[in-house]
């Protein structure tokens, strides 16, 4: 990949989105992107269209990657991987706009090419399901979207699986036993979540299981934990600079909550 775009890469994966699309789009203007390299570039700036709330364009990017790299896919393994990655992303796009047909449509075709070409065991086809079971979640299809989770941590087990996708996917259990009414369940997969992520890079992904595991401890009563564990939430958010991003803030509420509700207690 071009230095050009690592930069990109470094502006997105550090909150700039308005910044990484007025480099992406100049090099995209330039001509001088190999056709690989203008997929990958498509591919960032669907990312960051996606977080800055502009999911029409973002789809717009991800359907022109897909495109490029769908025939390249055939023949070259590293276009392969791209292409599944980019099908996933569109996916992703897709549900998020409530496009939830074309969603299941991006991820089948995902599913067949991985089927054929690395085998249900592998890495890519749980993130495959990962993806299916955010679709999934969003219809409120519950029991789908745990089956999903649950066959995609089974195929990750011996742990070569992607590290932050699998935290991810015990803290969505944690959500999904919770939109159940199993409470018990739930708490069990934010504690499980928040074990795991503490051996992890990603603090802010920590963070959030931590807000996560302490609203499951508040509804179980165990209100000394659950703000022990929202005050180290919100800690790790301080100390990134990220007290006022929108999870921060909700978890900083009910963190005031909890310590009114143990004042009139006492």
């Amino acid at each position: 990949m071009s230095p050009e775009l690592d930069k990109c890469r470094s502006l997105l994966n550090s909150g700039y989105a308005d910044e990484a699309i007025v480099e992406l789009e100049q090099l995209l203007n330039n001509g001088k992107l190999e056709e690989a390299e203008q997929a990958v570039a498509r591919d960032m700036l669907g990312k960051a269209f996606i977080a800055l709330g502009q999911i029409s364009k973002g789809l717009c990017f991800f359907r022109e990657e897909a495109g490029i790299l769908r025939k390249r896919s055939e023949k070259d393994a590293a276009a392969f991987l791209l292409f599944i990655d980019g099908l996933h992303n569109y996916a992703q796009a897709l549900s998020l706009a409530g496009s939830y047909e074309e969603a299941r449509e991006m991820l089948d075709e995902s599913l067949a090419a991985i089927t054929l070409r690395l085998g249900k065991s592998s890495n890519q086809y749980g993130k495959a399901l990962f993806y299916m079971a955010e679709v999934a979640y969003r219809q409120r299809q519950f029991d789908k979207a745990e089956e999903y989770l649950l066959e995609a941590l089974e195929i990750w087990a011996g742990g070569s699986g992607p590290k932050e996708m699998y935290g991810t996917a015990l803290n969505n259990l944690g959500r999904i036993c919770e939109e159940k009414g199993d409470m018990k369940a739930g708490m069990e997969w934010h504690r499980k979540a928040v074990q795991y992520r503490r051996n992890l890079p990603n603090r802010a992904n920590l963070a959030f299981s931590l807000g996560n595991y302490g609203l499951a401890l508040a509804m179980g009563d165990e209100l000394r934990q659950a703000v022990k564990s929202l005050r180290e939430c919100l800690e790790i958010y301080s100390d990134m600079n990220m007290e006022e991003c929108k999870d921060a803030q909700a978890f900083n509420r009910n963190l005031q909550i909890l310590e009114q509700a143990m004042r009139g207690n006492e």
